[in-house]
Formats: structure tokens, C-alpha cells, sequence
């Protein structure tokens, strides 16, 4: 294919991030520093003198090639990861969660058995063909509500690794209101990571993360927090959510690390409700927080190299794989959400949405309609808007439950997550940069 057929945009990406240029190459995932010359001429689109010497010095040292056709892309993608909704119940009563949404079916607070539990890690064995490395996820609701259930779950994946020649990474994703030095210990043990859900300060954090009577959570969550990640050696992110209301969520990461906090997370609240939805009017001071967390963050690591901000680990090293350029999202694809009920659905958003229920594991033949919905939904290709967008391959086209439930369609991307996830990628190319030349 003649590369200048196409426009600059499908080739590479140029921007500017404070006072730095930078060029992303799509193909290699290769970064370079550019200058204003080139990023002015790349905002036209349009193949000028100074952008065609820029790809032909590129494509000399194996830069800015094209990709083969995605339509002859090959999907082998099986299911290899469950999220085991352990309960829907929940000891906080958080305003933005989803579960807040989610339809009357999923009122019944019971929790998952052993069996069920057993029945689909059996089922997920088989499903997983040459795949060694399987994933569980016990999730809620608070899941922690139901340990005893978690603990057998876990020994009884752990016996069936020798004999299926399959290793479990399991997690658990809790509020940390329930955890304890037996929990603790037994997740240590046994190699469990942990998401542990925190919005920052007392002031931010308790403004939507209330227990059921309404009153604030940080002081016990934030107490077993740092009571536990020092003895934790299989991994842990602390894990926040900003809103509408709670914009400067780079003050908020700064509060969790003078904790003793260096493992962190802040994802952006996808949501229609009033006061809590991003929107658009929002995106420049979410640029101006990320632009503070990456100088922050530069400064910070030269003399701690054990800070990680989740959403700046991007590898540019390693080599890319085919199925990650060309897929997304493997939610019913290569991921399923496990019900208390034993009820398979695409991912634990759509949990209680009989329209979107799989079937259950083991039990009968899956429903090949929505496998193949899910598997075209999640796709590049598949959406337009993703073709012609230079993040594709670093987002994988975003989540395609906010997708459904924010535009109406598995297939439009949501339009405020996208303009944030990709100022966000361009704060992780920048802070990759200067570490790189640092």
C-alpha cells in the first residue's frame, strides 16, 4: 500500500504536551521529539514537504509502516477470564456505581455457592484450550461479604492447576472495609492481588463513598488500607473514581502517596447522572490535572522507583502483539461475568440484563448470537470512529458496556471517555518520554 495514500493522522500521531513535541509512530509504537514545524503541519492533515522527510527518514530506519489488511486479521480469542460476582450486596452505598443502574433482576442479594463457583472454574479449563495462564476476578457488590466462599474458591483453583497444566492469576477488587490480618494473609499466601477502592482524601472520598447510613468511609478504609499493603507482596492498586464534583484528582494522588500509598489508579466516572457525569466543559482542567500528575510524577519517581500511576505504564519496549492492534475490549469475547446465580454475562456491567445473558457454564451450549455481537463489537475495525484515531491500538477502542449505555450502541465509542482517554494517553506518552531521556 502507498503510505502517502493515506492520510499523516493513520500513520503517526504529533502533539504537543507543555513545552515538548513528541511523534508517536502507530506501527512500532515507537516515540520520538519532534518540533513546532512538524506538529503545525500535521494539524492539516495533509502531506506537506516537512512531513513527507519526516516519513521517509522514518521508513529508512523501519519506522511508519503499514498494516496488513485487519479484515484478514485471524480471531483465535477464547474465554480465558471470569469475574466472580461473589454478591451483589455492599456495605457502602457509593452514588456513582453502577450497580445503581443496573435492572430489578439484580435485587437478590444472595451469594454465589461453592458450586457454582466450582462448576465454572471446571468449565473455564476447558474453555481455554492452549491457554496456561487463566484469570479470576472476585468482584461484587463487596465480595469480601462472603470470604468463606472466596477461600474455597481460590484452594479449589489452585488444585486443579498441577492436573489441567493452567495457572489462576486471581485478584479481588473490595472497599477494604472488611479486610483483616486473616484475609490479609490468606490473600498474601495464596497470590492474590488486590484493588482496593479509594477516592483520595476524607473531604473527596467521603463525598460519594457512604455506608448505608449515609456517612462517610475513609477513616476504616483508609486504617485497613495501610494496615495491609505492607504485607502484601503479590500486588495491590489503590483505586480511585473522579467526577463532576471531584476534578483535581492530581492533589488526590499526591494525598495517597504521603500515605505510604505507591500503587495508584484514578479512573474518570462514566455516568449520566446529574452532578456526577464528566462534561466536555470539564476536559480542559482534566488536562490541566493530568499535565500537574505528570510533572509531579517525573519528579517524584527520580527518587522513588516504586511509584506507579497505573494509567502511565505504558510498555514501549516489548514487541506488539497482532490480537491486542486488532482487538479491544474482550468483554464476551475472551472475559465473562459469573452471576451469584451461575448466570454468564459479557462483563459485570451487564450483570442482570437478561438480554445479554450468555447461558450458564457447563450447563448448556452458549448463545452463539451474542458471542458473535460481542466478538464483531469488539473489533477495531468494526467502528469507524476507531479506524481513523491514532489511539486505537493503546485503548482498544474503550468500553464497550459504556459504549451501550452511554450512546446507545456497543459500537459508538462514548464520546467524553474517548476525549479523556486519549489526553490521557498523550500524558503517559510524554511522562514514558522524559523518563526515557532522563
Amino acid at each position: 500500500m502507498d503510505v502517502l495514500s493515506q492520510k499523516p493522522q493513520s500513520i503517526f500521531h504529533v502533539f504537543k504536551w507543555k513545552d515538548s513535541f513528541l511523534l508517536f509512530d502507530l506501527s512500532t509504537h515507537s516515540l520520538f521529539q519532534t518540533d513546532a514545524e512538524v506538529w503545525q503541519d500535521y494539524q492539516q492533515n495533509e502531506w506537506t514537504a516537512t512531513l513527507k522527510q519526516v516519513l521517509s527518514d522514518g521508513r529508512n530506519e523501519g519506522f511508519f509502516n503499514s498494516r496488513q489488511d485487519p479484515h484478514l486479521f485471524e480471531d483465535h480469542r477464547c474465554f480465558k477470564s471470569l469475574c466472580f460476582m461473589v454478591t451483589r450486596a455492599c456495605n457502602f452505598r457509593c452514588k456513582y456505581c453502577f450497580e445503581a443502574s443496573q435492572p430489578l433482576e439484580n435485587s437478590n442479594a444472595g451469594s454465589m455457592t461453592f458450586e457454582t463457583a466450582k462448576k465454572a472454574i471446571d468449565w473455564l479449563i476447558l474453555q481455554a484450550k492452549d491457554r496456561k495462564q487463566l484469570e479470576i476476578d472476585f468482584f461484587g457488590g463487596e465480595p469480601l461479604l462472603d470470604f468463606p466462599l472466596i477461600k474455597e474458591a481460590v484452594l479449589y483453583a489452585r488444585s486443579r492447576e498441577k492436573a489441567s497444566g493452567k495457572r489462576f492469576l486471581m485478584s479481588i477488587t473490595s472497599n477494604a472495609y472488611l479486610l483483616t490480618d486473616e484475609i490479609t494473609d490468606f490473600f498474601q499466601k495464596h497470590h492474590i492481588s488486590i484493588i482496593l477502592s479509594l477516592d483520595g482524601s476524607q473531604e473527596v472520598n467521603d463525598l460519594f463513598r457512604v455506608d448505608s447510613h449515609g456517612r462517610g468511609t475513609y477513616d476504616r478504609s483508609i486504617r485497613n488500607i495501610l494496615n495491609t499493603i505492607p504485607k502484601l507482596s503479590t500486588g495491590y492498586y489503590v483505586r480511585g473514581t473522579y467526577t463532576h464534583q471531584s476534578l483535581r484528582f492530581a492533589s488526590e494522588v499526591k494525598h495517597l502517596y504521603s500515605l505510604g500509598i505507591k500503587q495508584i489508579s484514578f479512573e474518570p466516572v462514566a455516568s449520566l447522572m446529574p452532578g456526577i457525569a464528566i462534561q466536555e466543559s470539564d476536559l480542559p482542567l482534566i488536562q490541566k490535572e493530568y499535565e500537574k500528575l505528570s510533572e509531579w510524577m517525573l519528579f517524584q519517581s527520580k527518587t522513588d522507583p516504586d511509584l506507579h500511576f497505573y494509567h502511565f505504564e505504558i510498555d514501549l519496549e516489548k514487541s506488539i502483539c497482532i490480537e491486542k492492534l486488532y482487538s479491544g475490549c474482550g468483554a464476551g469475547v475472551e472475559y465473562l461475568s459469573l452471576s451469584p446465580e451461575g448466570k454468564l454475562y459479557p462483563c459485570h456491567q451487564f450483570d442482570g440484563r437478561q438480554d445479554y445473558c450468555f447461558g450458564s457454564p457447563g450447563n448448556e451450549a452458549l448463545r452463539k448470537d451474542l458471542q458473535d455481537s460481542f466478538r464483531k463489537s469488539t473489533l477495531l475495525h468494526s467502528r469507524p470512529e476507531c479506524c481513523e484515531c491514532w489511539a486505537k491500538t493503546l485503548c482498544g477502542g474503550g468500553c464497550i458496556a459504556n459504549n451501550l449505555f452511554i450512546e446507545g450502541n456497543m459500537g459508538k465509542p462514548y464520546d467524553i471517555g474517548c476525549k479523556i482517554q486519549k489526553i490521557r494517553l498523550e500524558a503517559a506518552l510524554y511522562y514514558q518520554a522524559c523518563k526515557k531521556n532522563s
